[in-house]
């Protein structure tokens, strides 16, 4: 049993300790996170959960949980949004004069009695379109369940690359876990409950996310939300496809009329229990990072690719 001890010296001989103990299913070898409230500063008490290509962030909350999704190759800025951006690289026709300020720079540094220069602004080169890595939006996944949280706990569990969170709400326990798979290039969450799952409804968001465009959310089939956007105007495309199952349900994917651009959600209804599998990917390709494809790094469009891994992790 694992054990978190805050001491209180009372008097010089005695003190008083409160003790908790880990939530049951935290690992055994104690190799993990555990908290005992949803989270709150996303720095310090979100958890993680990853698989090289997808990546999550996930507060632990109860009646609804906001995933906040990455892809890997996300970035706003680059060649994507200005083609005639080159990473910062001079120009040829900059180069002599370069190199004579680089010969400058090496002469004050070894005529320096510490080695050391006060400014490089010569060489240095505006940051023009960089750009950044950007966060791809929030998957929000509630249940329609009210009343007091009671025997909260969540945790990372560092052994399995898992997230779980536990709570008893409305005469119902509830578990909620969360990993991504490496092999299947894909991102999992799993909900169930001690009693049949109330309404539960999964809708997409990038209202906590700053300056993300809107995307378009839209039904790919009755149990997938296909999700398209672009970082910036121009930028990067990307997708995300979130299909959910629940065995023994009513399963349905509806667009929310008058939405500009178009939205949709997923709901279940009757389900005892439901995984959400998402994949998602950019038109990025590194092998066009070269002077055949003129430095654009622009690949394929990726739903099709996408539609290839879903089908795959689902066999």
């Amino acid at each position: 049993m694992l054990f978190r001890q805050f001491y209180c010296i009372v008097t010089v001989t005695t003190c008083a300790s409160l003790t908790l103990s880990a939530p049951p299913g935290f690992p055994s070898s104690g190799n993990g996170l555990w908290y005992t409230a949803p989270g709150h500063i996303w720095a310090q008490e979100s958890l993680p959960v990853g698989n090289g290509y997808l990546a999550a962030m996930l507060p632990g909350g109860t009646s609804q949980e906001s995933t906040q999704l990455n892809i890997e190759s996300l970035w706003s800025g680059g060649p994507f949004q200005d083609p005639s951006y080159n990473g910062g690289n001079s120009l040829p026709s900059q180069h002599t004069q370069l190199a004579q300020d680089m010969q400058s720079i090496r002469q004050t540094i070894f005529s320096s009695s510490s080695g050391t220069i006060g400014d490089i602004g010569e060489i240095m080169t505006d940051a023009g379109a960089y750009g950044s890595y950007a966060g791809a939006g929030y998957l929000l996944a509630t249940l329609d369940t009210s009343g007091t949280v009671t025997n909260y706990a969540r945790w990372l569990d560092l052994d399995e690359a898992t997230t779980r969170t536990t709570w008893s709400q409305a005469g119902a326990t509830f578990n909620r876990e969360t990993f991504c798979s490496h092999p299947i290039q894909a991102c999992v969450q799993y909900v169930n409950s001690t009693n049949q799952l109330p309404p539960l409804t999964y809708a997409f968001s990038v209202s906590a996310e700053v300056g993300l465009l809107t995307p378009n959310v839209t039904c790919f089939d009755k149990s997938t939300l296909s999700i398209r956007g672009y970082v910036s105007n121009p930028g990067m495309l990307y997708e995300i496809l979130a299909q959910v199952e629940a065995p023994g349900s009513v399963t349905a994917c509806s667009a929310i009329p008058g939405s500009n651009p178009p939205n949709a959600t997923l709901s279940v209804n009757g389900a005892s229990e439901a995984w959400i599998t998402w994949v998602g990917d950019t038109n990025y390709a590194m092998a066009a990072g070269n002077a055949a494809f003129d430095y654009s790094f622009q690949g394929p469009d990726p739903h099709s690719n996408l539609v290839s891994i879903l089908g795959f992790s689902k066999s």
